[in-house]
């Protein structure tokens, strides 16, 4: 049996926030902004942040990629025109502190290396009622920190799930399974910000456990609320489409609010994602395209080795408004001016 969340709302049905005309430079003026996903005929459900409302289903461009660092910083003026929210990594959005001008404006989710219990070295630390990770370089990442970053700069959070081995035994995946659980409710009941909206991070191998997590996550309750909602990533993302499929329909079978889908590498996953029952989705890759010079845009040629950095800013935008629209007749980004790059 599914649980019904509450933490989302439903808008008006006068006004959906995809039926927006965006003034651009194509023939006639006007370009529609078609929704990823739904019918018109019903409203979208929406997350109401501190820095503004956010509707489902929605696609969180990474922020920050290692290949590309200085692309990314430059994308960081245009994101409020075209982003409604953003997911960045955990060491970003620390980055704050030290210069908090540099925030893009847009609902956050800081997005934690929740992989590192799979590095060579690395082992579980309890932590009194949480579980931390420490690598092998001693470096420790504790649910505690975690929540503190996010309750200094983010709008949307997740929790530290920690993952089994690919060859771990029963004991071992069980423990890591209850340490998951764990970690995610105490960070709903020492979430400090009603408006910070905490997503589960669900634990798990196999379909049948993420469904148990699921289930159980689903059920969490403290100060009078539950998560805002479940997430998946890492190893549950990188099978092939068949496997991912599988897995979100496992957690909808226990869960009807919003559900995260992060790390996703191949472009076309985006759109997939939503079809196969995800509410919002996190990729970096148009931005790793731009910075290879790789187009996602059927009508923006590739670029050639030595494109200027300018070229390839132009490109990551492009990039991007064809991860939010698969089938764009034209670039909606009139800031860029007439024509791709």
């Amino acid at each position: 049996m599914r649980t019904r969340s509450t933490p989302w709302t439903r808008a008006s049905p006068a006004i959906a926030p995809w039926c927006v005309i965006r003034r651009g430079s194509a023939p006639g003026g006007a370009l529609p902004w078609l929704p990823p996903a739904g019918p018109l005929a019903d409203p979208p459900r929406i997350l109401t942040t501190r820095r503004g409302v956010l509707s489902l289903p929605l696609c969180l461009p990474g922020y920050a990629f290692a290949a590309a660092p200085s692309l990314a910083y430059a994308l960081r003026p245009y994101l409020p025109r075209l982003c409604r929210g953003l997911a960045v990594p955990a060491r970003a959005a620390a980055a704050l502190d030290a210069e908090p001008t540099a925030h893009p404006g847009v609902p956050l989710l800081p997005a934690a290396d929740r992989a590192r219990l799979l590095l060579p070295g690395a082992r579980r630390v309890p932590r009194g009622p949480v579980t931390a990770i420490q690598t092998a370089t001693g470096a420790l990442l504790t649910p505690a920190a975690l929540l503190e970053q996010q309750l200094r700069h983010a709008e949307l959070g997740t929790t530290l799930a920690l993952w089994p081995r690919q060859r771990a035994g029963p004991a071992e995946r069980a423990a890591c399974f209850a340490a998951s659980r764990a970690n995610a409710a105490w960070a709903l009941a020492n979430n400090r910000r009603p408006d910070l909206l905490l997503f589960a991070s669900l634990p798990g191998d196999t379909v049948t456990s993420v469904r148990a997590a699921a289930r159980t996550c689903a059920q969490l309750r403290a100060h009078g609320r539950g998560c805002a909602g479940l997430a998946l990533g890492g190893p549950l993302v990188r099978p092939g489409d068949a496997a991912l499929a599988a897995v979100i329909a496992a957690v909808r079978a226990e869960w009807d609010g919003p559900l995260q889908v992060g790390g996703l590498s191949a472009p076309a996953r985006v759109a997939a994602c939503w079809a196969w029952g995800a509410d919002s989705v996190a990729t970096a890759t148009y931005l790793a395209y731009a910075a290879r010079g790789r187009s996602l845009h059927p009508r923006v040629p590739a670029l050639p080795a030595d494109a200027r950095p300018g070229a390839r800013l132009r490109l990551a935008l492009f990039n991007l408004a064809s991860l939010r629209d698969p089938h764009p007749t034209w670039p909606p980004l009139a800031a860029l001016g007439a024509g791709p790059p």
